[in-house]
């Protein structure tokens, strides 16, 4: 499921999504129970050691190459898109990136509208499919769902919508920016900021 605001130049995107409980071995369902405690995207994020936590106002910033490509930082961080972007961003565009420090893989995140995401980072990689339900699919590979009306209840946890796993996106024709939500609190961790 996913809400798409736009506001002048830029579509700011959450994806709403949850995930069930790593470690455990068995599936389940898709609830606040679960969003609010630790889950396997909660996990799996927490092995990237790549981003920053949004508004600490010491963000760095990087710089994206003429043909949308990759995004530079100083302290050695590479973001590589794939296809390259084109500024601005439009509208329920597919995210698809990897984000190496210092040459080494930090993770990498792919998704497209209407088909969920997939996130890798050391821990593994945590899915989510939007066909018939909304499914969570975890590195252990336990699954957790729901469908219909009751992905609609997810809106209700404790934490609101940042507490619930998806991206916020915003771009303009200088700059980009991605954050990804869902690591708890009313936080949103600093994946990509790139301007031109």
């Amino acid at each position: 499921m996913r809400i798409v605001l736009s506001a002048a130049s830029a579509a700011i995107v959450i994806a709403l999504i949850a995930c069930g409980s790593s470690g455990n071995g068995s599936g389940g369902t898709l609830d606040c129970t679960w969003v609010d405690g630790d889950n396997c995207y909660k996990t799996t994020l927490a092995a990237a050691m790549c981003m920053d936590v949004a508004g600490d106002g010491g963000a760095p910033s990087g710089v994206l190459s003429a043909d949308g490509s990759t995004c530079t930082y100083a302290n050695g961080k590479v973001v590589t898109f794939n296809p390259p972007i084109t500024l601005p961003i439009p509208n329920s565009s597919t995210w698809s990136f990897t984000i190496t420090m210092n040459g080494a893989m930090c993770m990498q995140y792919h998704t497209a509208p209407d088909q969920g995401f997939q996130l890798t980072t050391s821990a593994g990689t945590v899915s989510e499919s939007e066909a018939h339900a909304l499914t969570i699919s975890c590195p252990n590979g336990t699954s957790y769902s729901t469908s219909g009306p009751a992905s609609l209840g997810l809106l209700k946890c404790e934490g609101g919508l940042t507490e619930l796993p998806g991206y916020s996106a915003s771009s303009s024709a200088t700059s980009v920016n991605f954050g990804l939500l869902g690591f708890g609190g009313p936080i949103m961790l600093d994946t990509i900021n790139c301007q031109r």
